[in-house]
């Protein structure tokens, strides 16, 4: 649910409710014995994933989601970047990101070329201004911004993992 909120700009998505019932269905696909061995709060154990890592083999999702996440992590990493007693001058923003994301690619932190642009970038403004990251000043803000960044990292991390297990089970 929090991939699909991330992506809110990017792609449409069924109701959370219809969402949740499509996304229970494709695991019972995958394994048909989950839901009767889920713990009291609604958490997926490492096991499990390994287990439906294996049997459903998603050969493509790092290579789909990738642009979009890497794209998205520039623009965090520029808005941490932005002095906190500023207010976001968005094209000047969105300036620094091209400069950024062009500097990323080139020295190979960023997967492809497709992750640099503006498209992307202003979906990734948008979630921003969503979450109250663009207005304001101050640390409450600049902390925020931070955490966001953060999370976005973390997803480009487990993506780049999705990554080398793929190319481990090809």
């Amino acid at each position: 649910m929090s991939l699909r909120q991330l992506l809110k700009f990017e792609f449409f998505f069924a109701s959370r409710v219809e969402f949740n019932e499509e996304l229970r269905a494709e695991v019972a696909l995958i394994d048909p014995e989950w839901e009767g061995r889920q713990v009291r709060e609604p958490v997926v154990t490492s096991e499990q994933l390994e287990c439906w890592f294996e049997r459903s083999r998603p050969h493509l999702a790092h290579l789909i989601l990738r642009p979009f996440f890497d794209s998205y992590r520039v623009v965090a990493d520029q808005l941490v970047r932005w002095q906190h007693d500023r207010e976001v001058d968005e094209d000047l923003l969105l300036e620094r990101c091209l400069g950024f994301g062009q500097q990323q690619v080139l020295q190979a932190k960023l997967h492809s070329p497709e992750s640099v642009t503006l498209e992307l970038f202003r979906n990734a403004l948008k979630l921003a201004d969503h979450r109250g990251l663009l207005s304001g000043t101050g640390r409450d803000v600049h902390q925020r911004r931070k955490a966001f960044a953060e999370n976005l990292q973390g997803i480009v991390d487990d993506l780049e993992t999705l990554s080398q297990l793929q190319g481990m089970h090809a």
